[in-house]
């Protein structure tokens, strides 16, 4: 009798830390933005042992940060030298002030 209430037990716990593709996914770009629980992370690292397709896309989206993140590093120095000149400034004074 316990043997079978083990295999029930186990049976429900597979089946709830399964997800699909399709709930995977949210999940996934969930994790690159904010900390997930331990259930979520758990059930997320268990869908991508089993599907290559979902690692794929989570390596995909990994690449994308961090690329974005570097083009946006690379951009920021030349935008902190950027200053108004002083004519302009004092044209946007005046149209700020009627």
């Amino acid at each position: 009798m316990s043997g079978s209430l083990v295999e029930k037990l186990n049976t429900r716990v597979v089946k709830w830390m399964r997800l699909s593709c399709e709930q995977t996914s949210p999940l996934i770009s969930e994790s690159l933005d904010h900390p997930l629980t331990f259930c979520q992370k758990m059930r997320l690292r268990m869908h991508l042992v089993l599907c290559g397709v979902c690692k794929c896309y989570l390596q995909q989206l990994q690449t994308l940060g961090g690329l974005a993140q570097c083009l946006g590093q690379e951009d920021s120095p030349v935008l902190k030298n950027e200053q108004l000149s002083p004519e302009f400034k004092e044209r946007l004074k005046k149209s700020l002030n009627p």
